[in-house]
């Protein structure tokens, strides 16, 4: 069977006829292609031959992402500054060829070829075309968001992702099963990079649609993937996130960008902020960084957000998780530049939140209560009584 031509945004018309599964089982359970066959990308022609989809030639269309992933990283990290110019001409060339409509002729779309496969992909059960399909969406975003001349395209490929018909796929990736990390972790950095892209342009858009981008208790699951990351190194864990890091990114994402009213409803799930906090101690020490300051920033420091809120999350619980940091095991050489070590930034973030009524920890009173600096010692004390046994 041959390359479906038409883009239908319509979930319902584009199934009714059921389409052919693959056979070929070769071809179904291979690994990710290893770019031995990927080729160089001279023109949109190129692009479009490379990304042209057959139900019954999936490792040609494996390769052909491949191709195009590498050629993305080269506009992204080019080895050569001045070739730059010419590769983001091809992208948007091809991307012009890549423009459609939507079943109803209202609104343009982009790349309907790959969100086809996409659609196919996910139909099939095919995880690697999933994979790498999301994958290859995410990179491009950023491609796009670090191009001025190609935001335009991005707006449009971010309206395409948003629709009903094609985000209910993030949700069926988000929500695989907890060992298809593969799956997973692909579809939390597309909704991260649709999230941020363009300044955070499509943010509430992306919540408007929670349902399918921010469903709290795959969420919250999601972030409590934690995994070992002792001896690893620091670029290795920045290399190769766990779900739990990629999915705290993604969350912190909203919480920089959302307004008061989607960061209230987002804090206000203790599945999410309970998974935050409860593994703590196994997370390398540049996302423990990434999360203080994100919480201190733009949750504790942000007076929209009601005190209330707040003191939800610092449950006795979440105080002693943050407390436990003062026996963080901090290998050599695991600390990013610039970075304070897990426990001072535990025990900053403790001083601020357990000596301000404003944060929800202390209650806001005049009454018979000790001096602040006498309150202070009496927590931190606490905490730390908490934290050594």
């Amino acid at each position: 069977m041959g390359k479906r031509t038409k883009f239908e945004s319509d979930s319902g018309g584009a199934h009714a006829n059921k389409r052919q599964r693959v056979e070929a089982g070769h071809e179904r359970n291979s690994p990710r292609p290893n770019g031995a066959g990927a080729e160089e990308m001279h023109s949109a022609r190129d692009l479009q031959q490379a990304l042209y989809f057959d139900q019954n030639a999936t490792n040609d269309f494996r390769t052909g992402l491949t191709s195009f992933k590498r050629f993305l990283d080269s506009i992204l990290y080019p080895t050569d500054e001045h070739d730059v110019p010419r590769r983001r001409t091809i992208l948007r060339e091809y991307l012009e060829t890549q423009k459609g409509k939507t079943q109803d002729e209202k609104h343009e779309t982009l790349l309907p070829t790959l969100i086809q496969a996409w659609d196919w992909a996910a139909e099939s059960n095919f995880d690697a075309i999933l994979a790498q399909v999301t994958a290859v969406l995410a990179l491009l975003f950023k491609v796009l968001s670090s191009q001025a001349e190609l935001t335009t395209y991005g707006t449009t490929l971010a309206r395409t992702i948003l629709q009903p018909s094609v985000a209910r796929r993030l949700v069926r990736s988000t929500s695989a099963a907890s060992n298809k990390e593969n799956v997973i972790s692909p579809a939390l950095r597309l909704l991260t990079e649709l999230t941020r892209f363009n300044e955070g342009a499509h943010a509430r858009a992306v919540y408007s649609k929670k349902d399918f981008t921010l469903e709290p208790r795959i969420l919250g699951r999601n972030i409590a993937l934690w995994k070992e990351h002792k001896g690893m190194s620091v670029a290795d864990m920045h290399k190769k996130p766990s779900v739990r890091t990629t999915a705290i990114r993604y969350l912190l994402t909203h919480l920089r960008l959302q307004d008061e009213r989607a960061k209230v409803e987002i804090l206000s799930n203790t599945n999410v902020t309970r998974a935050v906090f409860d593994h703590l101690s196994t997370d390398p020490p540049f996302l423990i960084f990434e999360i203080f300051d994100v919480f201190t920033n733009h949750v504790f420091r942000d007076k929209t957000v009601p005190r209330q809120t707040k003191s939800r999350i610092l449950n006795g619980k979440t105080l002693s998780r943050i407390a436990g940091l003062y026996n963080y095991d901090l290998e050599e050489g695991s600390l990013s530049e610039g970075h304070k070590a897990p426990e001072e930034l535990a025990h900053e973030f403790l001083c601020m939140v357990c000596t301000d009524p404003a944060y929800g920890v202390m209650l806001p009173t005049n009454g018979f209560y000790p001096s602040t600096t006498m309150m202070r010692r009496a927590i931190l004390t606490r905490l730390l009584t908490m934290a050594t046994t």
